[in-house]
């Protein structure tokens, strides 16, 4: 809403917790597991955290993730002169997927290209801006064609 009417807002300030009580960003969560999310009508909502990379499993494993909602690739591919190895790439997903056996995990693999170039693997000559597709990538092994 561009404008909302004070009534608007009202129930959302009352339902907020007080400022005291609300977490705070570093702050240490409980060290109960949350109850399970869902909807005022009983339906069910899996909570699924935003990871990228193992460092942040044991946050999300301690904030009650059931599985995971987005697992960023990245990590293993950017800010680095080589590409990663099959043992490293295999341990990172594993890592994520052992967190969870049976959860749900999402992957996100890297689209390389302008936005995000990769030093050992230089942009297409034809556009800079062009970019290597994931899928494309993982089928071909990376060479150009």
């Amino acid at each position: 809403m561009a404008r909302p009417a004070s009534y608007g807002c009202r129930p959302a300030r009352t339902r907020s917790p007080p400022r005291a009580t609300r977490r705070r960003p570093g702050r240490r969560s409980s060290p109960r597991p949350p109850a399970p999310a869902g909807t005022a009508d009983g339906h069910l909502v899996p909570l699924l955290a935003n990871v990228g990379g193992p460092k942040d499993l044991e946050a999300a494993l301690a904030n009650g993730a059931e599985g995971v909602g987005l697992y960023r690739t990245e990590f293993l591919f950017l800010d680095r002169a080589e590409p990663p190895g099959a043992e490293e790439q295999e341990a990172a997903y594993r890592a994520v997927l052992n967190a969870f056996p049976g959860g749900r995990v999402v992957v996100r693999t890297l689209d390389a290209g302008a936005d995000k170039p990769l030093a050992f693997l230089p942009p297409p000559a034809r556009s800079p801006t062009r970019r290597w597709a994931s899928a494309a990538c993982a089928c071909s092994g990376c060479t150009r064609r």
